[in-house]
């Protein structure tokens, strides 16, 4: 398995190296499957059109909190974890990676290693998946196996505002599910990023991005994608 330390790597290099590649956080923006991010703002990002700032008060105490909601993970489950300090690439396409949370290590249970990934939210998002783990979280997940080869992750998450730790969910390796966003992820990558060809847009944001400056009266025709959400 190919793959890069990031142990020694400053914040900015490794921003930088991310324009490079798509990883796991932006798997359902790339297929159009974010409630977050569309396609065609993750083409402006990853071709330098358009920079967005990620660094809040938000995301750092995820990175603070870290280490903490890993510890209660293996204390919750008797599982092994380490911080992994690698970006994993794809053998066949590079542009496909994977910075895993932690690396569970083998263990009786399940056998061979698997991916554990902390989330801390809110419980205003909670309430929109007590039943199914968000597309995005799952997406990821899968990504993640599909890169190391591993077949199994779990996923430890966190209210922040209520102080509350959700049991950790168990997720196995859905190879159909795998093998399905492997090739829609090779060909936007070829579509769009090599050939430098925008997605089509998805939504109104989409449409304000591309024309800020455009009149108020003017009309843009939407593509037949756009058309037929609206019908």
């Amino acid at each position: 398995m190919a793959y890069e330390l990031t142990k020694e790597l400053s914040e900015q290099e490794w921003k930088q190296k991310r324009s490079s590649y798509l990883g796991g956080s932006e798997i359902a923006a790339t297929l159009g499957e974010s409630k977050y991010k569309t396609p065609y703002q993750l083409w402006l990002e990853k071709t330098g059109r358009m920079k967005t700032e990620v660094d809040n008060q938000v995301t750092y105490f995820g990175q603070i909190f870290e280490p903490h909601l890993a510890e209660h993970f293996s204390q919750q489950t008797g599982l092994t974890v380490q911080q992994d300090h690698k970006t994993r690439y794809d053998p066949d396409y590079p542009f496909l990676s994977a910075n895993i949370d932690r690396l569970i290590q083998s263990n009786e249970e399940h056998g061979g290693p698997g991916v554990l990934e902390l989330k801390t939210t809110t419980s205003h998002a909670v309430r929109s998946w007590e039943e199914e783990i968000p597309i995005e979280w799952r997406y990821q997940i899968q990504h993640y196996l599909m890169i190391t080869g591993f077949e199994y992750g779990y996923l430890q998450v966190y209210e922040r505002n209520h102080c509350r730790y959700h049991d950790p969910v168990f997720i196995e390796r859905d190879e159909y599910l795998i093998q399905r966003n492997r090739q829609k992820l090779i060909e936007f990558w070829h579509n769009h990023i090599l050939e430098d060809n925008p997605p089509d847009f998805q939504n109104s944001e989409d449409l304000k991005i591309a024309y800020p400056q455009e009149e108020q009266d003017k009309v843009i025709e939407a593509s037949d994608e756009i058309f037929n959400r609206w019908l």
